[in-house]
């Protein structure tokens, strides 16, 4: 993990990072991310079993005015493997800086999306992506185990 990366994270709105083993190079990351001391906001596990985990796509946290600095950042560290038929996570490059709002037409699990992308990667990567873009859980239509602990993260006050 390098802060060389980050011009890619701000560009794109995420980032994998493989054979990540602990959350110590993290903190530097997530402070020059978001610009400040962070703590955890949310912590959970996501699980799905076979034919669920389908989302609609959404943000984790909208943006509050057009330009304004990224103000929550979400790790996902990988515990399984994931690809196309356990239903890795579903993205748009690029959304996080968008003006307009998320459509509620794409908010809907069954609506596509040309843009949308499908990040694979194997157990031990962390998916850091700015809690802006727009992204979805995919369905596990294998009923091969993906999960995943995700973490959000922001700026103290």
């Amino acid at each position: 993990m390098s802060l060389a990366q980050l011009p890619e994270l701000r560009e794109r709105g995420f980032v994998l990072v493989e054979d990540f083993h602990t959350l110590a190079p993290l903190d530097a990351w997530l402070q020059a991310y978001l610009q400040g001391p962070v703590r955890i906001v949310t912590a959970g596990l996501r699980a799905p079993e076979a034919g669920q985990g389908l989302q609609g796509l959404h943000q984790d946290f909208p943006r509050q005015a057009p330009g304004a600095p990224p103000s929550v950042l979400t790790c996902l560290l990988f515990l399984d493997d994931f690809g196309p038929d356990n239903g890795a996570t579903g993205l748009i490059p690029g959304s996080h800086r968008w003006p307009q709002a998320l459509p509620k037409s794409q908010q809907q699990p069954a609506a596509e999306h040309l843009d949308e992308i499908q990040l694979t990667g194997k157990a031990n990567t962390a998916l850091l992506l700015d809690g802006h873009l727009w992204h979805r859980g995919r369905a596990n239509h294998s009923g091969l185990p993906r999960r995943a602990v995700q973490l959000q993260y922001a700026l103290s006050r």
